[in-house]
């Protein structure tokens, strides 16, 4: 199986970032529950509001909801660099355009494409 390795002992696939074995979702079923979380849905909306990070806030978060927070802020850029204005009012129903975009990351991942990291275009590092 990708990504595993003998003996229960975790190897990144090829196209994984050795800091992050987390693989994201591979269908709307399992990035639906990601894209509903609080957490997520805060990220998301702030940064789709152009507000800057909030560091201190991360703090306070356990580290799953700091991924969350993080993850929901990466989507959303994600979004602004292809031209999409998504508004989300309400965290249980997911916009058509936005889900439209996680599938197809979904299906890339999948495929085993490539990931693709948002943060480049937009941010000196």
């Amino acid at each position: 199986m990708a990504g595993q390795g003998g003996r229960g002992r975790w190897v990144p696939k090829p196209d994984s970032s050795a800091n992050d074995p987390i693989r994201g979702a591979l269908n709307w079923r399992q990035a639906r529950t990601a894209l509903r979380h609080p957490r997520f849905y805060e990220g998301f909306q702030e940064a789709m509001a152009g507000l800057p990070f909030d560091y201190g806030r991360l703090d306070r978060l356990s580290e799953a909801d700091q991924r969350r927070y993080e993850n929901g802020r990466e989507i959303a850029l994600e979004c602004r660099n292809a031209g999409l204005e998504i508004r989300w009012p309400q965290r249980e129903s997911v916009p058509l355009a936005l889900k439209r975009l996680v599938l197809d990351r979904a299906r890339r991942r999948a495929d085993g494409a490539r990931r693709t990291d948002p943060y480049v275009v937009c941010t000196v590092m």
